[in-house]
Order: structure tokens, then C-alpha cells, then sequence
């Protein structure tokens, strides 16, 4: 009968001392939160400073409307000799397509892969860009409507009706030279490709 009593003893004090660590485990857990707390306030402040009167869109947003009086029907545009335009990026075109077709860009509309557009990292969206293969010399003019690419060495993504037009959607890379045609135009301006 001793040994079933002591037994019992140290199973009530194991079970005591689980208690006691939880409760203190608790403490600590309180005691954490409530720094974690005076932090997270102080951080939601100092973004709040940085970041005020900025917009995000979200997925719901709509891109704004172009103003289409001043276009009327679509035209393409009359592209220039390109002596007269000095070549101001050279490097690695890519493209892409299915996996994003449908998407939000950057400037916030649906990305069309079969329009003639493209990603790059720092021009300014709607400036048109004269796309021409080093290797073949066809060219194509794309709309900026997105950033990218974040791949080491390349300079232009396009989307897969341009590539196609450069005859380089199944190689996936080519090397191009890019010229800058015009500043902004309007999305509704039909740009009609130029195969040189």
C-alpha cells in the first residue's frame, strides 16, 4: 500500500510542477506580447509617416480610362528612320506569356499578351520603344506597360506577340538593341508593328 501512495505522490508532484511552468511560460508569453505590441505601434507610425498620401492600388482598382478624343481611330504611328534616333540601351531581350496573361502590370491594367507591350525598369509607362534583333535586324515598336525583367543581364521583356514578330519566341533570348521612339502615348493608340 506505501508504494501505491508514493507513486501517486510523485505523479501529483510532476503534474504540479507541469502546472508551474506553464503558468510561468504563460507569464513570459504576456510579458512578450505587450513589448511586441509597443513595437509593432511604434513601426506602424513611422510607416504611416513615410507613406502618407500615397495611394496603393489594390486588385480591385481599375486602371484609369484614356482619354480617346484626342486619339479618334486608332492609327499606327509613323515610325522615324533610325539615324535619327540614337540606339540608347543595347542587351538581352526575353519574353512572357501564358503564365501571366490576364494579370495586373505595374501601371495597373491586364496584361495582353497577344498586344504589342513590354516591360522595362525605368522608363516611364506608355513611352513606345523600338525594339530591333542585332542578329536579323526585323524590328518591333512595344508600349511600356509594366517593370521588368529581374534577370541578370537582360534589358526588355516582351510580351509574346512582339517576341513572335522578332522571331524569337522559341529561342526565348535574343540580343537587341532598344530605341526610344516617343514619350507617353495613351493605351487605346493602336501601335502597329514595324518589321523592318
Amino acid at each position: 500500500m506505501k508504494k501505491k501512495i508514493h507513486i501517486l505522490q510523485s505523479r501529483a508532484a510532476r503534474q504540479t510542477a507541469t502546472r508551474l511552468l506553464l503558468c510561468a511560460a504563460a507569464g513570459c508569453a504576456v510579458a512578450g506580447l505587450a513589448h511586441a505590441k509597443k513595437q509593432s505601434a511604434l513601426g506602424q507610425e513611422a510607416l504611416s509617416a513615410v507613406f502618407s498620401g500615397v495611394h496603393f492600388a489594390k486588385d480591385t482598382d481599375t486602371a484609369p480610362k484614356a482619354d480617346t478624343s484626342v486619339l479618334g481611330q486608332p492609327t499606327a504611328l509613323k515610325m522615324p528612320e533610325l539615324e535619327e534616333i540614337a540606339s540608347f540601351q543595347q542587351g538581352a531581350a526575353s519574353w512572357y506569356g501564358p503564365g501571366f496573361h490576364n494579370r495586373l502590370t505595374a501601371n495597373g491594367e491586364r496584361f495582353d499578351m497577344n498586344s504589342m507591350t513590354a516591360a522595362h525598369k525605368t522608363l516611364p509607362f506608355g513611352t513606345i520603344v523600338l525594339v530591333k534583333s542585332e542578329q536579323t535586324g526585323k524590328s518591333v515598336t512595344v508600349r511600356i506597360n509594366d517593370r521588368g525583367p529581374y534577370v541578370k543581364g537582360r534589358i526588355i521583356d516582351l510580351s509574346r506577340a512582339a517576341a513572335e514578330h522578332l522571331g524569337m519566341h522559341k529561342s526565348g533570348v535574343l540580343k537587341v538593341a532598344l530605341y526610344r521612339v516617343a514619350g507617353k502615348v495613351k493605351k487605346s493608340a493602336s501601335i502597329a508593328p514595324a518589321v523592318q
